[in-house]
């Protein structure tokens, strides 16, 4: 988000005419970076946003906690395998 807010031509070319640079590129630093004034989505995006990131982490929570009991079932079932082919 904040990159393409800052590659936009208003913001990039406020940065350009107050930068400097030795190589002839534009550099941003972060005086200059802390200088753009930054827009937010509004309170209610912004909590919706903020919900939907907490949805899709507990699903990673689950498909992780998933993956360790897959893990820890194949790894049992290995070594029944191979005691048995041992026994």
């Amino acid at each position: 988000y904040i990159r393409s807010w800052l590659c936009t031509d208003d913001v990039y070319g406020a940065i350009e005419g107050n930068a400097a640079g030795s190589t002839n590129q534009v550099e941003l630093t972060a005086t200059l970076a802390n200088g753009q004034p930054t827009p937010l989505p509004p309170l209610a995006e912004q909590k919706r946003i903020v919900a939907k990131v907490d949805e899709l982490m507990a699903l990673c929570d689950a498909l992780e906690a998933q993956l360790t009991t897959s893990q820890s079932e194949s790894q049992q079932l290995l070594e029944a395998c191979l005691n048995e082919a041992i026994a």
